[in-house]
Parts: C-alpha cells; structure tokens; sequence
C-alpha cells in the first residue's frame, strides 16, 4: 500500500515553524506513523512518499522506527529544472517557498548570504533545493546506511 504524500508530514514541519518542541513534535510524529503503518489488509507492507518538505525529518523517522528502510528518491538535476521551468509559475514560487522553509530548517549550508539568495532566479534557488537534499541524504546514507 502506498502513501503519497501524507499532509500529515507537512502540517507537523509547519508546526514545528510555528514553534513546537522537539518532544510535542516526536510525540505526534510517533502517534501518525503508528496510525500510517496499519496495513488495510493482512501481510500488507506501507509505503510512504513524503514531499520534499519532510525530508528535514528523515533522521526523526528512521530514529522513531529503526526497524524500517528508506529509499532516497531524486530525479537527475537536469530533469528536475525541467519540470520545474515546465510548472511555470507555481514551480517558481513552490521552489522559493521550498527555499524559505529548507533555510528555516537549517538544511541549507552552501557558503551563501541569506540576503543573496534574493537575487537568484528561480532555477537557480531550485538548484540550490537540489543540491541541499543531496547534501542531508549523503548524511542519511551514512548515518543509516
């Protein structure tokens, strides 16, 4: 069974924003991936898809279920841009809202002035998103193997 994208994911790094703790936030994370792992049918494995969004709490899920294996998806950066360009101006704004929220989370450490990223263009900052997730799931893989 698959789960794309749980609101879930989203909400809870929202909250976080909005200042929740790192225990109000493990707490809820636990209760909704204990809800999520019940299979509809018996013998059934879950599968979940989370957006972009959620990649910041990676390590908080593999910590919460040990047990579980993560595949880390990615489309070639060439291929990504494109479909970004393609989306117009949704894509734009949904790669600088990415932007605002993966610098929020700390996840974006590339040696550049927050001020500057304002003059960026828009695929420039989707670089940037690209470039960040490869950089925390190279800590993933060798935290989690």
């Amino acid at each position: 069974m698959g789960l794309k994208e749980p609101v879930l994911f989203n909400d809870i790094i929202g909250w976080r924003h909005r200042g929740a703790t790192g225990p109000q936030v493990a707490k809820v994370l636990d209760d909704g991936l204990a809800l999520m792992a019940r299979p509809f049918e018996q013998g059934e494995a879950i599968i979940v898809k989370p957006s972009s969004i959620a990649n910041p709490m990676i390590p908080a899920l593999m910590a919460l279920r040990p047990q579980s294996r993560a595949v880390l998806l990615h489309a070639p950066l060439a291929d990504y841009l494109t479909s970004i360009a393609r989306k117009g101006m949704e894509g734009r704004l949904w790669v600088r809202d990415l932007l605002k929220k993966l610098l929020r989370e700390g996840m974006i450490d590339l040696g550049i002035a927050p001020a500057d990223y304002l003059g960026l263009t828009d695929i420039q900052v989707a670089a940037i998103g690209w470039l960040a997730q490869h950089m925390q799931f190279q800590k993933i893989g060798r935290r989690f193997g």
